[in-house]
């Protein structure tokens, strides 16, 4: 049987866009979606999987998204939850998932999601979804 695994990672960071030249804070909240099946009633180790998604969010926390050099350059020059999803969702597929795919060959990168929110958590302005 194959299964789904979820996991949040929120972050807070600054952007500007057209028509909002001015930088601004926002809490961007991920969900990163893994599919699978069960090896010894799981398709990845928790732990070691959020410990990976830390490492690949890290660089972004707290840093003004138009100047983040980890970013592709179009999710810099218009850093919007699309692109940020879009710049996620390559890097796991191709950083994480192969080295879990040697423990678990079914498992697969269900889906990246990342949902703009004003800096206080209070109020959602939308939510990207990149799906394989």
């Amino acid at each position: 049987m194959k299964l789904r695994l979820h996991l949040p990672y929120d972050f807070k960071a600054s952007h500007s866009l057209a028509g909002y030249e001015e930088p601004h804070d926002h809490l961007w909240r991920c969900r990163f979606s893994f599919e699978g099946v069960p090896v010894d009633g799981k398709i990845a180790d928790i732990p070691s999987l959020e410990a990976a998604l830390r490492d690949l969010v890290a660089p972004l926390v707290e840093t003004y998204l138009n100047e983040n050099a980890v970013l592709s350059e179009s999710t810099r020059s218009f850093p919007t939850c699309e692109a940020l999803a879009s710049d996620l969702f390559l890097a796991l597929a191709s950083r994480i998932v192969p080295g879990i795919r040697a423990a678990n060959p079914s498992f697969r990168l269900a889906g990246v999601s990342v949902a703009l929110w004003d800096a206080t958590g209070t109020k959602e302005w939308g939510t990207a979804e990149v799906l394989p």
